[in-house]
């Protein structure tokens, strides 16, 4: 059931919605005989959420009404997230779930225009993006996918295709049907299969239990962008991959830092990270990969010093040799002296190589101006 269902026969609900625009809590866009409801980013990061603002992700009225015409499904969070500032996040209720893939696209609200008796599509603060244009044109190229669809319910699904890759870059183009709801009571149709095969292709349902699902996404690739639990009180939540956020945050910014955390995240492997971005950032992506290899190469030429000249024997003396001459290099060192410790012939340099690089993000500096470690002995 949508959280708005006790609010939707509400006859002052519009200008509710209404109202929080006024507050500058949401933006709004008329076409016509409707309106479209979107919250802000200061809302998004102050996290000062209702009922109301949770479900203005694309909600639409007509405007003589004042009914709900389109009702998407309400913000919900990432499972690390809380929906309240300054708040740990919510625990998992102990209920029932079904665990799909979430795919990378845009999402897409599907509804009938009374008005001129066809269906529409709109985006979360859109009548007319690019995404909404291109499923529209894609449901009319295809009028069987509706042919049989049901006028009172909102229609959701992921829109893909091949110009609007976020991250995940996918061989071929639809819809993705998530899930439906009814304008009029708010009851949600998750796992009608009549409904998945209103569209062209349908979610898949993962098994696992939540924290499974949780350690499976630190090792899932950059083309998964992770899964969505639905419980069976209507409770969403989303579980993402670590290679997938890095490479996300990477798009929207990229920065030097930015590159070296999504580089690691994806295990270091040479072009991969550059090669998963669109084509105008792949030429800056790539020359931060070479400077990634100069700093490695510099690195364990380094480590080759530091196993020539510095004291090995005790904890002390090992610290004060690399705070004095190597202080750049103390978290990857120490790590190098913890394994030397243990096992002074299998070290494993790939765990070395990260800590290097993530005390970089922390910390950067000018690696070609450092001096060479010195034989202290000499």
């Amino acid at each position: 059931m949508h959280i708005l269902a006790p609010h939707l026969q509400d006859p002052d609900l519009f200008l509710k919605f209404k109202a929080h625009q006024e507050a500058g809590n949401v933006d709004s866009v008329v076409d016509g005989d409707y309106t479209i409801f979107n919250y802000t980013a200061d809302v998004n990061f102050g996290k000062n959420w209702d009922v109301y603002l949770r479900s203005a992700r694309g909600i639409v009225f007509n405007n003589k009404t004042g009914r709900v015409a389109a009702l998407p499904m309400p913000k919900f969070f990432n499972h690390n997230e809380s929906d309240v500032a300054n708040q740990p996040p919510a625990q998992l209720p102990n209920l029932p779930y079904v665990a799909t893939i979430k795919y990378d696209g845009s999402l897409g609200i599907i509804w009938f225009d009374t008005v001129e008796q066809a269906w529409r599509v709109n985006t979360r603060g859109s009548f007319g993006s690019p995404q909404a244009i291109w499923a529209q044109n894609y449901l009319d190229a295809h009028p069987h996918l509706l042919a049989s669809a049901d006028t009172n319910l909102t229609y959701l699904v992921e829109i893909i295709f091949k110009d609007n890759q976020i991250v995940v870059e996918y061989l071929d183009e639809g819809l993705v049907f998530i899930t439906a709801y009814n304008i009029h009571t708010g009851e949600e149709f998750p796992n009608s299969d009549a409904h998945k095969t209103l569209m062209s292709r349908a979610t898949n349902i993962i098994t696992g239990t939540p924290n499974e699902l949780i350690e499976l996404c630190k090792t899932l690739d950059v083309n998964n962008e992770g899964f969505v639990l639905r419980y069976s009180n209507g409770f969403r939540v989303k579980i993402k991959g670590a290679a997938y956020c890095a490479a996300h945050k990477l798009k929207d910014s990229l920065t030097f830092p930015n590159y070296i955390e999504s580089f690691v995240a994806n295990g270091m492997q040479a072009n991969v990270v550059w090669q998963m971005l669109p084509k105008p950032f792949q030429t800056k992506a790539q020359e931060y990969e070479v400077e990634i290899r100069n700093m490695l190469a510099w690195f364990m030429e380094s480590v080759g010093h530091i196993w020539q000249f510095a004291p090995m024997t005790s904890k002390k003396d090992f610290a004060l040799y690399v705070n004095k001459y190597t202080p750049r290099l103390h978290s990857s060192l120490f790590e190098l002296y913890k394994q030397y410790q243990k096992d002074s012939y299998n070290i494993d340099y790939f765990v070395l190589q990260q800590k290097f690089l993530l005390g970089y993000i922390r910390n950067p500096f000018d690696f070609r101006s450092v001096p060479r470690p010195i034989n202290v002995v000499d």
